[in-house]
């Protein structure tokens, strides 16, 4: 809403100014009145950023679906190569129990292949 300079000025001078201040005072006012934003203006404005808060927000959330497509990929990637190293490791040390029980079987088949001997023997001296 525009001032009226005029009805400005003469508030001013009855309020004490003296008229170069008065009339000074009510000339800026009205500038400054010019410079203020109306509701129109207001409403202008916030309608522009809401539209690129939007924005912003669209283009955010498609970056955050890059990005969380591009992770998901490489951990993928990551449990993959890990799933065949546990394999490999599986595998190894599945044949080295193998290897061990075939050890120990052999060693216990011998074992008792002595005692049996070690019982004829014993059961052949003990008829002498």
């Amino acid at each position: 809403m525009p001032i009226d300079t005029l009805k400005a000025s003469k508030q001013l001078k009855e309020l004490g100014f003296d008229v170069q201040q008065a009339e000074g005072l009510a000339q800026l006012l009205s500038e400054l009145d010019v410079a203020s934003a109306t509701e129109e203006d207001l409403e202008e404005t916030e309608g522009r950023l809401l539209t690129r808060i939007d924005h912003v927000e669209d283009q955010l959330g498609d970056r955050i679906d890059e990005v969380e497509e591009q992770l998901n990929g490489r951990i993928d990637e990551v449990e993959k190569q890990l799933n065949g190293r546990i394999d490999e490791v599986e595998e190894q040390l599945n044949g080295r129990i193998d290897e061990v029980e075939k050890q120990l079987n052999s060693r216990m088949v011998a074992s008792m292949r002595l005692r049996k001997n070690s019982t004829v023997v014993l059961m052949r001296l003990s008829l002498v």
